[in-house]
């Protein structure tokens, strides 16, 4: 099985049970292009052709504006296990592993060991973190499986305020009504720029959305 990481804002948001739609910007990484390198999209001209069988998918004008090639995500639908920072939980007294995953998302504070019961420092004197790298875990140490339906193309602009609240994005209970949808579009912005540094929020930018079905995998 592929594995999927999430970012951590996703991640609460997954945990929480608030996360029904993902959705990812349509880049290199996250996009195939069949019939020329990606370098030579120009994007003055997109649009959404349903395929036959393989749609649907995006129809992009090249840089010299005469030909157009079709965009397709690099992810299928499918089951996917969710990458995260972890750690293997040790044994304060014997200072061995327990055989425990421990999750950084769940935010408990653990001590990595330097062998002789103190924290353990970097060269430059701060302390040592015990998470491994997300893109290090194993499908074995996951502790979720999505599973992602077809993607659909859509513009960020068009992403109204219920899709959003599907992506995980919630407005304060004492938030005036009046104000909630303005306060879930602020928010859903702030946190696009949060998770897509690189690609940040844009009318005009094209996602792929893929409908998500959570469940906490079983040993």
């Amino acid at each position: 099985m592929t594995g999927l990481y999430l970012h951590p804002l996703r991640l609460k948001a997954l945990s929480e049970g608030r996360l029904s739609v993902l959705r990812v910007p349509v880049t290199k990484q996250t996009s195939r292009v069949t019939s020329c390198p990606w370098e030579y999209l120009g994007w003055k001209m997109v649009w959404i052709d349903p395929g036959l069988g393989d749609g649907p998918y995006l129809k992009v004008s090249a840089k010299d504006g005469e030909t157009v090639h079709r965009v397709y995500p690099r992810m299928g639908d499918g089951d996917y296990f969710v990458k995260e920072a972890w750690c293997c939980e040790v044994d304060p007294l014997t200072s061995k592993p327990t055989g425990k995953i421990l999750y950084k998302a769940d935010g408990q504070e653990v001590m990595l060991d330097d062998g002789d019961g103190s924290w353990a420092e970097n060269k430059d004197g701060t302390f040592a973190s015990p998470w491994s790298s997300p893109m290090h875990m194993e499908e074995e140490d996951a502790r979720y499986i999505v599973t992602l339906g077809d993607p659909v193309p859509v513009r960020l602009g068009e992403v109204d305020v219920s899709a959003m609240q599907q992506e995980g994005t919630f407005a304060s209970l004492m938030q005036d009504p009046c104000d909630m949808a303005k306060q879930i579009k602020d928010k859903y912005r702030d946190e696009w720029n949060t998770i897509y540094p690189r690609h940040p929020w844009s009318p005009d930018l094209w996602t792929w959305a893929y409908s998500a079905t959570w469940r906490k995998k079983t040993c």
